[in-house]
């Protein structure tokens, strides 16, 4: 595309060739352009033919229309190479396609009636577009209520612009007429109302380009509008203290461990242009809870506890958090500071033959609410049934109302309790008189530091020693019997022994183990709760003397390592027998 150009065209001899000039000038608010176009000969090489034409007819062709004019030429003297420019047409008006685009068809003819022939040019020129409608330029993005700046760099200054706009796939609504370059909006606030579902939205701005009263043509830009932050539901929210616990519900306060809470979040979009609440959410205490309504865990913290709710809206917009602290008092179990107890005589002192005992606990409870410690004690001989509690004052000394025998080893149970129904206990051992050597009553028991409470026993004073051989015994029995196929042992040390034989009868061998079968897999349980850790197992195998044991290191404190019986040749039943033997701590 240009303003001029040059389109050449050919005779029979070649020395010569015609061609055609044109030139435009363009008026922009007509959307047309003026031509000018020159026929010319162009002499290329000198030659022995010498031309010169007299009157012929030259016929031109421009833009559909049809030009002729008589033309002579004479080049005996020209020099080669060079134009001759014969005629010119001016002021030929070429309208414009609408979008401001034209081709030009060109095209020229005369006869020579002599040996160059007839010259011709064929061509076409095609002109600079004509701006035409003019496109608006606006921000990419902008917040609803903003003003911005629409620019209309228009191709004329005689253009002028109506302006409008639309959201999504709305219809158009004016903005300003007759504009020219700029134009001031302010986004209007009424557009939140038909962004219920979203936070922003598209908006197509239109400029209709005219020319006085014609219209040029018409462009459009579209933007992001955004729906303003503060364009929001607001929340409120109210809680209320759930205690399971009778005593911490009459206290009406809250208490770790035991205190729930109840919410109810109420959500408000009178301010959120038409936008509705869509969700609710509650925070608090660990936990992220979904929906208007809602009770917690029990609380898991002291102190100052913030809970909070919000509501979020159809545009997907959140309010902002509506917070309430909670004072949540901290509990904990009742604690024992001192205790003690022991046999004492009719006057409270210190009595190894006394038939009363002093004891005194000095309790501490959680200060929460109302909660206070209460003091209690039972007793039981031993071995026998706990008597019903009875309750004594705390951080006192208090003589027991009972008769404790001095032949007789009792337990006392002292404990602190509080409000809460827990507690925490502490036993004590009130041992018989101590004496030198004492026959049971009856002559079938002896006594050997103490008082032999047992028929058929020698009871030996427990914090006493045993010397045998020169050497003091460290260990003893103090527990054995069976259960299930064990035999079990528990020393005073806290050692622990167990040992058995366990049959599995019929089991396949079958599941193949490289080039060998095995069982599978199976292992042994050990005598319920006799084990406190991992203890060491040993088993070994009998029954089948063509297997052997597989083991794996899996054992804990309630069964031996899993093992697996394994044979060269697979069989479909057979019985074996594990001997266990275990050796570990039951206290």
């Amino acid at each position: 595309m240009a303003l001029s150009g040059r389109i050449n065209g050919s005779y029979a001899a070649s020395s010569y060739a015609p061609y055609v000039k044109w030139s435009v000038t363009q008026s922009i608010p007509n959307n047309k352009s003026t031509m000018s176009v020159t026929f010319g000969m162009r002499k290329v090489s000198e030659n022995s033919l010498s031309h010169n034409l007299d009157a012929q007819t030259l016929t031109l062709k421009v833009n559909g229309t049809t030009y002729t004019r008589s033309i002579t030429f004479d080049f005996r003297t020209a020099s080669a190479p060079s134009d001759h420019d014969i005629v010119t047409i001016s002021g030929i008006e070429v309208p414009h396609n609408a979008d401001g685009t034209k081709s030009v068809s060109i095209s020229a003819s005369h006869p020579t009636d002599i040996s160059l022939g007839t010259g011709s040019v064929y061509g076409t020129a095609s002109l600079d577009t004509i701006p035409r409608a003019t496109k608006p330029e606006v921000p990419a993005s902008a917040t609803i209520g903003d003003t911005i700046t629409i620019t209309l760099n228009r191709a004329s200054s005689s253009f002028t612009h109506n302006l409008a706009y639309k959201l999504g796939n709305g219809s158009f609504r004016s903005i300003a007429t007759g504009v020219g370059t700029s134009q001031s909006w302010t986004i209007p606030t009424s557009l939140c109302d038909e962004l219920t579902s979203a936070a922003s939205g598209t908006v197509t701005i239109r400029a209709i380009t005219y020319n006085g009263s014609t219209t040029i043509g018409t462009q459009t830009a579209t933007m992001t509008v955004n729906v303003p932050s503060t364009v929001k539901p607001t929340a409120t929210m109210t809680t209320a203290l759930v205690n399971e616990n009778t005593t911490v519900a009459g206290w009406g306060v809250a208490i770790k461990g035991f205190t729930k809470v109840s919410y109810t979040i109420t959500g408000d979009a009178t301010n959120d242009h038409g936008a509705t609440i869509a969700a609710y959410q509650f925070s608090g205490n660990g936990e992220t809870i979904s929906g208007a309504t809602g009770t917690t865990g029990a609380l898991t913290t002291a102190g100052s506890v913030v809970v909070r709710g919000r509501v979020q809206d159809t545009r997907g917009r959140w309010s902002d958090w509506a917070d309430i602290t909670l004072t949540v008092l901290d509990y904990s179990t009742p604690e024992i500071l001192d205790s003690s107890a022991e046999r004492v005589d009719s006057s409270g002192d210190p009595a190894d033959d006394g038939e009363s005992v002093k004891v005194k606990l000095n309790g501490q409870v959680a200060a929460v609410g109302q909660n206070a410690a209460t003091v209690k004690w039972r007793y039981r001989q031993a071995e026998g049934g706990w008597s019903a509690y009875a309750t004594i004052a705390n951080n006192e000394y208090v003589v027991l109302s009972t008769t404790f025998s001095k032949g007789v080893t009792y337990e006392i149970e002292l404990s602190v309790w509080d409000d809460l129904g827990n507690t925490k206990s502490v036993v004590y051992t009130i041992p018989t008189e101590h004496v030198n050597i004492v026959l049971r009553p009856g002559g079938h028991g002896v006594g050997i530091g103490k008082h032999c409470e047992h028929d058929g026993e020698i009871e030996i004073e427990e914090t006493w020693d045993i010397r045998y051989h020169g050497a003091v015994m460290t260990d003893h029995v103090i527990e054995q019997g069976t259960t299930g196929n064990w035999t079990y042992v528990k020393w005073a040390s806290g050692r622990a022994e167990a040992w058995g034989a366990f049959a599995f009868n019929s089991l396949p061998v079958t599941q193949a183990w490289g080039s060998l079968y095995e069982t599978a897999k199976q292992h042994v349980i050990f005598p319920v709760g006799l084990f406190v850790a991992v203890p060491n197992c040993q088993l070994t195998q009998t029954g089948n003397s063509a297997s052997f044991l597989e083991l794996a290191d899996e054992l804990d404190a309630t069964r031996s390592q899993n093992f697996w019986f394994v044979r060269a040749t697979s069989l479909s039943s057979a019985n074996f027998t594990i001997h266990a033997h275990v050796t570990g701590r039951w206290k």
